[in-house]
């Protein structure tokens, strides 16, 4: 081949390679922009006006129809409303029996159907229900004790995640509970296994309810009218069990991994947390060394990773979404509790 030959081909290469698009080179490279919209949280309130932003314990959150945070403080036993750039508007509920009061709150949800507030309490056994100002509207009995996350299908019924009971083989991992009618309407999921559910979440999408089991690295999808599963979608990311270990007369369960779905605009992500851990276990809160944080969005039959997610000076954990904003909260292991919003543009 001549010497002018050569050049004009390595000319033509260079020309096809700039002119091609950096998203057919790099396919699988996905990065979306994330800015924080609003900050919530402070060490130490210094001044009355202050003490809103105090948390003690952020357990459970949620945005309403509008883009406000209702944030669920466990151990002061309150609710606290911010808007979606983090100005505090007002708070409800206390420690009680009575009608604005709970007792052992665990989570809260907001029917976006009928803009009502959801809150569990009573250690799981009971839901109760309050309007947009914060006013008892009923309180909903529940069947069996509820540890796990729930969503809402439509005004009356939530579909819930179970775990397996004490004597039980075989259990349905997820439940419909028809909060009217006061009874469970259908179960599916069925398994053997004893997941570990406290951080499972539930995505419904197109009449698709979308999990993944216990800490399990899969992306399961169920048809929500017949329960029957769709297809099981593995995450790229190597699985680690949990451990369950006993030092003296402490017994000790540590976490290495775990995936949350949720809905993000219209397209289904999954939040993924990796930790690692001391080799010895040293106290009684065994805190991760480090905690990595992962985000992939499905793209047809496949999940890919989004290398767009900021990175935190906390142990993030993922909390709600709506639209196109997510809310991410510091873990218990942190200094003090505290807000991120995160929009994506």
């Amino acid at each position: 081949m001549k010497v002018e030959t050569k050049f004009v081909l390595a000319a033509v290469f260079i020309l096809v390679l700039i002119s091609t698009p950096i998203w057919s080179i790099s396919a699988d490279i996905k990065r979306s922009r994330f800015s924080v919209i609003a900050s919530i949280g402070i060490e130490t309130a210094q001044e009355e006006k202050e003490k809103p932003y105090q948390f003690s314990s952020i357990l459970s959150a949620d945005f309403d129809t509008e883009g406000n945070i209702y944030v669920l403080d466990y151990r002061d036993v309150c609710v606290k409303v911010f808007t979606k750039k983090g100005e505090f508007i007002r708070k409800f509920l206390k420690p009680g029996q009575g009608p604005d009061e709970v007792m052992n709150p665990y989570r809260i949800k907001i029917n976006k159907a009928k803009k009502h507030i959801f809150v569990l309490h009573q250690n799981g056994f009971q839901i109760k229900e309050f309007d947009e100002a914060g006013n008892l509207v009923r309180s909903h009995p529940l069947p069996r004790q509820m540890y796990g996350y729930f969503d809402f299908i439509d005004e009356n019924r939530l579909l819930f995640v179970d775990d397996r009971k004490y004597g039980e083989k075989a259990y349905h991992n997820i439940k419909i509970f028809n909060l009217e009618a006061h009874k469970i309407e259908k179960e599916f999921a069925p398994t053997t296994t004893d997941y570990f559910t406290s951080f499972q979440r539930i995505v419904i999408k197109d009449r698709t309810v979308w999990t993944c089991p216990g800490d399990l690295m899969v992306l399961e999808a169920f048809d929500l009218e017949t329960g029957k599963k769709l297809k099981t979608i593995p995450l790229s990311e190597k699985y680690i069990p949990y451990n369950i270990f006993k030092s003296g007369n402490i017994q000790k369960m540590r976490c290495w991994n775990y995936a949350e779905p949720f809905l993000l605009g219209e397209d289904l992500h999954v939040f993924v947390i990796r930790q690692s851990f001391a080799k010895e276990f040293s106290d009684m809160m065994d805190s991760p060394l480090e905690r990595d944080v992962k985000l992939y969005r499905l793209a047809g039959a496949r999940l890919e990773e989004d290398q767009g997610f900021p990175r935190f000076d906390f142990f993030p954990e993922f909390l709600a979404s709506w639209e196109n904003k997510i809310l991410i909260s510091s873990s218990g292991y942190d200094h003090y509790p505290r807000l991120k919003v995160l929009e994506m543009r």
